[in-house]
């Protein structure tokens, strides 16, 4: 498809694909740097009145910049996803980008971390 050889341009090395069941696929990259340090700014003013607010606008602005397909940015189908989509999906994909960014916990980096 000429869309996702687009994105593989744009980002190689960096389209992937979620499935959790027919119908539900989602195609996402990973974040960049430069757009994780933007959220977190915007974020933290938040987060000195309302962290779980901040915590909501973090992951809402990690798929909007991450997911490629379905397009949920659009005014209605955009909507449709953040109102229609199965309770687990937003923290799932918000996890899963979060792996693929490598913004890890701590056990994660020691998993992946060896002694030369």
């Amino acid at each position: 498809d000429a869309m996702i050889a687009r994105w593989k341009r744009e980002r190689p090395n960096g389209v992937y694909v979620t499935t959790f069941g027919e119908g539900d696929v989602y195609v996402f990259t990973y974040l960049k740097y430069h757009e994780w340090k933007s959220l977190m700014e915007s974020t933290s003013k938040i987060a000195a009145h309302d962290p779980a607010v901040a915590e909501e606008k973090l992951r809402e602005g990690v798929l909007k910049l991450c997911i490629l397909h379905p397009n949920i940015t659009s005014a209605d189908k955009g909507l449709a996803f953040w109102y229609n989509s199965r309770a687990g999906v937003i923290s799932s994909m918000y996890e899963t980008i979060m792996l693929h960014s490598y913004i890890l916990d701590s056990r994660a980096v020691l998993s992946i971390s060896r002694e030369l």
